[in-house]
């Protein structure tokens, strides 16, 4: 099939809808053109992504993340950093992508599990178990491994409104039972919003791929997209994602929204798989909490007295806590809340007030991770930010600390030869380490945590 030529403007979003709903009037009139017509199929399916853009609905929905992390047969782990697994880019001069000869092995897995909500046209991210949206930037929210966003606007508009994104018409398809419009486009990097992270490195780099439509309807089935001219300051050889759409009724409204989203990394030495599944999108708006826990019966609303405000404690406090929610590697993942217990009072600078034995705090699990090279083990962060006491509410920003009878277990398990020699330096850093063929932490478990300078931002 012929190439077709990029459209002419980047035109403006209301001037573009009010075109388009025209165009989508004269669909009963132009549909057997459009069937012989390139052009015109692209110009229906442009017209359909941009109307569920343009729909001034505000939602969120829960985003579920399987993450695997491949190294090639026979790759020396020890001796490594294993936090280079879901971190570390290699170093830009070692950069290659060629294939090894013995294959892949899995050494690693983690899940996530994240609330994504658009408003006003930008996404914003948060754990799930956090209670408002603090950020548009995912990467300050997962600070680990292979993560993307833009799926759900920023992608669509970069391909189907912006000028110079060429296109080409590869024809129908059958997809099982459904047929479906192919097309192939590229996107130069005058025109590109693709931006490749990696450490310190940011790029923008053009892209390319495919998307397929449904020729009943001309909605966007799929796409792909693959990263051209990666830069080697990068550390990144190749990326590919492949996003699956969906329609989804949300108050009231049809909308556009991803389904499932694919996303290959390649660099030197490590290949990683990120799955994402989009479910319980809904209307986003904010809510409204009544409590009645002061009130007695013979008074009124107006006698109760409004709580105090919250409280910020100050860093380096030692809080031994423990777990009020048996976690489980089977059922839980980053982003997940937990709850705990105070086991020992605390007192707030030489006079401050104390803080009594069995307060509760409240905070998330923000890393979760399966190793399997060279035995199995997990790493396991859990942040609290939060603890409440009768009417008081305390904000912090507290995480493990490693407690010298687990020093020493871990050093041991290391002069072994069990296990990555810089384990002891990350545990050191707030991260529990659990060298076991399965992790399972009852509501028995207890460790000391420590605050650190409270942020309000991730």
């Amino acid at each position: 099939m012929g190439t077709i030529p990029p459209l002419p403007i980047r035109r403006s979003r209301i001037e573009a809808v009010i075109r388009r709903l025209c165009l989508l009037s004269l669909i009963g009139c132009t549909v057997c053109l459009a069937s012989d017509n390139p052009a015109e199929i692209l110009r229906q399916v442009d017209a359909k992504v941009l109307v569920h853009l343009t729909k001034a609905v505000n939602y969120t929905c829960v985003e579920t993340v399987n993450r695997q992390y491949f190294i090639p047969i026979g790759f020396a782990v020890r001796g490594r950093p294993s936090d280079s697994i879901v971190a570390a880019p290699p170093k830009p001069e070692r950069a290659s992508c060629k294939q090894t000869p013995g294959g892949l092995k899995l050494t690693a897995r983690d899940r996530l599990k994240l609330d994504v909500a658009v408003a006003g046209g930008d996404e914003m991210y948060s754990w799930h178990g956090a209670r408002h949206f603090s950020t548009t930037f995912i990467d300050r929210i997962v600070r680990q491994g292979p993560i993307g966003s833009g799926g759900f606007v920023g992608f669509l508009e970069n391909i189907f409104d912006t000028r110079g994104v060429r296109f080409r018409f590869d024809g129908r398809e059958t997809e099982g039972a459904t047929e479906v419009f192919s097309f192939e486009y590229a996107v130069p990097l005058s025109a590109s919003d693709y931006v490749i992270e990696s450490g310190k490195h940011k790029k923008i780099v053009p892209f390319h791929g495919s998307f397929l439509a449904y020729t009943s309807n001309y909605e966007l089935a799929g796409m792909t997209l693959i990263a051209d001219k990666i830069p080697k300051a990068v550390g990144i050889c190749a990326s590919r994602n492949q996003i699956e759409y969906q329609l989804v009724s949300v108050a009231g409204n049809e909308l556009l929204l991803p389904k499932e989203w694919t996303l290959g990394l390649t660099t030197r030495g490590l290949s990683t798989t990120s799955r994402s599944e989009y479910t319980d999108c809904r209307e986003f708006a904010g809510q409204a909490t009544i409590s009645y826990k002061n009130l007695d019966r013979g008074s009124s609303p107006a006698d109760a007295q409004p709580p105090p405000p919250p409280q910020v404690l100050p860093s380096k406090l030692k809080l031994k806590i423990r777990l009020l929610t048996p976690i489980d590697w089977s059922h839980f993942a980053a982003g997940d809340p937990v709850q705990g217990e105070l086991l020992h009072s605390i007192t707030l600078g030489r006079h401050g007030e104390g803080i009594p034995r069995g307060a509760l705090l409240s905070g998330v699990i923000t890393r979760l991770e399966q190793h399997f090279d060279p035995v199995i083990y997990y790493l396991l962060d859990i942040e609290f930010n939060s603890m409440h006491t009768g009417s008081r509410t305390f904000l912090l920003r507290a995480r493990p600390k490693l407690s010298p009878a687990r020093k020493g277990y871990l050093r041991g398990m290391i002069d072994q030869s069990e296990l990555p020699r810089n384990l002891l330096s990350q545990a050191k850093h707030g991260l529990f380490v659990f060298p076991s063929k399965r992790l399972h932490l009852d509501k028995h478990f207890s460790a000391e945590w420590v605050t650190e300078p409270f942020s309000a931002a991730p």
